[in-house]
């Protein structure tokens, strides 16, 4: 099933097959096979991955395409009713994209937080996904009885002492976004809390949102609270290309908490700085004012930085943060057109263009990309668009 099986009939019975997969679409593109992948663990259904539903209705949200919005529509019913569990140990956690849209081993709260179905809800009041998102509002306990890097990173003594064990991002950042929702759905001031006890807890740490190998920290779904289990400044890609980073940028107006606002915006700012550069930026309480602190001293974070350099800009207002994000989308990873090529019998069945670098993340991540940074720093953009460059186009087969 590819991007066009969206728009048709749901006529199908519902016994077959294909009502399961209506919603989603594959991963990742097979440039051997000239296929989109299905049989590949880890490649084939999407479910999410990288902000897939999100690209989809802030696309719908600027422009009022009723096609975006059918689409944005069948991936959010999907997503929660498909890729989420409703029963069991696992309730309220998603499943990660395989071949089986159940099949991977890992269950988390990226995957079925309410950030991806809010849109859908405060357009169409659909009481259904308002469930489920009020079912994800308690995930965190799941969550820190599944310990989401448990295969990745074993746990240390340390870390056994608390509750849990999560991620800053994408596990507590979900939660978030899952407390965000609920608290403007209810105005029950205990999921602001919530929100609040974790600010205060990465606060207090050496190295705020940084502190920890791989972001890890320890976690009691209890009270909210995180607890540091290391004394090194981490780094890891995916904080902010789950949808973390759209709950973020929402928390900070929403929360107006200026703890939070000085520690997001570092994040935004220094990315993958080392130790020295973050103490000294944490004891000096620069916010942005200083362009030495991009670059060489900040570095990358992950593939949302351009994003985060967006938003830095957004609030402090110097024209550097603008100019490294603006410059991703015209000379960054993924600017420009793909090059595409024509395939012929008798490698392919039927003949096919392609463009093998194609992926659903490099699509959702370098639109959301796109949508935020020519939002956020459109007093900054160039007069005159760079000149294209048409992709090249060459053929294979008879």
């Amino acid at each position: 099933m590819g991007w066009s099986s969206i728009t048709k009939s749901r006529s199908t019975s519902i016994t077959g097959m294909a009502n399961w997969n209506f919603g989603d679409v594959r991963h990742q593109y097979d440039a051997s096979r000239h296929m989109w992948r299905y049989d590949v663990g880890g490649y084939a259904w999407d479910n999410s991955e990288l902000g897939s539903v999100l690209w989809l209705w802030y696309n719908y949200i600027r422009t009022g395409r009723p096609d975006f919005f059918r689409m944005a529509e069948a991936m959010t019913r999907h997503n929660t009713e498909v890729d989420t569990y409703h029963l069991g140990p696992w309730t309220g956690l998603g499943s990660r994209h395989n071949v089986s849209h159940w099949g991977d081993s890992a269950k988390e709260a990226r995957i079925s937080q309410a950030t991806h179905s809010r849109f859908y809800y405060y357009l169409t009041t659909d009481e259904r996904v308002g469930d489920v998102m009020h079912m994800s509002a308690n995930v965190d306990k799941v969550a820190a009885e599944l310990d989401p890097m448990r295969k990745a990173q074993p746990k240390s003594v340390e870390e056994a002492k608390y509750p849990g064990r999560i991620r800053v991002g994408p596990d507590w950042l979900a939660f978030a976004g899952n407390w965000m929702t609920e608290w403007e759905r209810t105005g029950d001031a205990k999921w602001h809390d919530k929100i609040m006890a974790g600010v205060n807890s990465m606060t207090a740490m050496p190295f705020w949102m940084r502190t920890g190998q791989n972001l890890v920290m320890g976690y009691d779904p209890a009270t909210g609270k995180l607890y540091q289990v290391s004394n090194i400044p981490g780094t890891y890609n995916l904080p902010t290309i789950q949808g973390g980073a759209e709950v973020a940028f929402e928390l900070t107006d929403l929360l107006n908490d200026p703890a939070w606002t000085k520690m997001w915006l570092q994040y935004c700012r220094l990315g993958s700085a080392n130790a020295e550069t973050l103490t000294r930026d944490k004891d000096t309480g620069t916010e942005g004012a200083d362009a030495s602190m991009i670059g060489e001293q900040g570095g990358s974070n992950s593939q949302g930085t351009p994003r985060l350099a967006a938003f830095a800009y957004y609030k402090t207002k110097n024209a550097a943060f603008a100019q490294r994000a603006i410059g991703q989308i015209f000379g960054g990873r993924g600017a420009g057109p793909l090059p595409m090529v024509h395939v012929d019998v008798p490698e392919v069945l039927n003949p096919v263009d392609e463009s093998a670098a194609v992926s659903t993340n490099e699509a959702a991540q370098s639109s959301l990309q796109a949508i935020e940074i020519l939002e956020m720093c459109k007093d900054q953009l160039p007069n005159d668009a760079p000149v294209a460059v048409e992709a090249g186009r060459g053929r294979r087969g008879g």
